[in-house]
């Protein structure tokens, strides 16, 4: 099985996936490092490529067809969705971040865990919850 992705984000950048993720699901931080400190990196070497690459005409929207003039407009948008192609997140991980990480997070069976304790974790002797992880 293959994945497809095309980012029709306007001007995209790995910042803005970057920054995206980490706003959704992480601190709302991000350190940005000098190119030049990271191209020792062997990690590196595959986020260097920059390629601009155009989808075949399969992921393209089909067009209507000639009788489609005489339908009402309602019909019609039915229609043209139907012939739409079925993109999962279609305008972009920045945009979609908060729904792709509720699938990651059900796939995968995680779910949010609070841990409570008073007054300070490390008096255990006055906590009044107990601990458990």
């Amino acid at each position: 099985s293959y994945i497809v992705a095309i980012d029709r984000t306007k001007r995209p950048t790995q910042k803005k996936i970057v920054t995206a993720i980490s706003k959704a699901i992480g601190t709302n931080k991000v350190e940005q490092k000098p190119t030049k400190e990271l191209l020792k990196e062997t990690w590196m070497l595959p986020l260097q490529v920059n390629i601009k690459i155009r989808p075949s005409d399969v992921f393209k929207d089909e067009p209507a067809p000639n009788d489609e003039g005489e339908l009402e407009q309602e019909e019609q948008e039915r229609r043209a969705k139907a012939r739409k192609f079925p993109w999962h997140s279609e305008f972009g991980i920045p945009e979609n971040i908060v729904q792709l990480n509720i699938e990651f997070n059900k796939a995968r069976g995680l779910n949010p865990c609070l841990l409570y304790t008073s007054p300070s974790p490390r008096d255990l002797s006055t906590s009044r919850m107990p601990s458990s992880a």
